[in-house]
């Protein structure tokens, strides 16, 4: 028995609903907050990018400046961290 299905499956179907992103909104492609992500690819850094989506507009250098020191300051290690890594490198070493 054949169970291969028929018909036009999802084409035209909505899934959902959302300003974030969209796909095949020109006929192919998909976009981020209305800019095409092959254009955001080759002219916008991650950083710019991270921040459209978040923030519905692409940074001016005041924003991105702020931006990426506000992630800067997120991905730092706790310094008990850091010790415990020192440490840990220290014991490996004298194996």
């Amino acid at each position: 028995m054949d169970n291969k299905l028929s018909g036009a499956g999802l084409i035209g179907q909505i899934a959902g609903r959302t300003s974030t992103s969209t796909v095949g909104k020109s006929g192919s492609g998909l976009t981020y907050r209305g800019y095409d992500i092959e254009d955001l690819a080759e002219n916008c850094s991650f950083e710019e990018v991270a921040y459209l989506l978040l923030y519905d507009k692409l940074p001016n250098l005041d924003d991105i400046t702020k931006f990426k020191n506000s992630l800067k300051e997120k991905r730092k290690l706790p310094d008990k961290l850091k010790k415990s890594f020192t440490l840990a490198f220290v014991l490996l070493s004298e194996l």
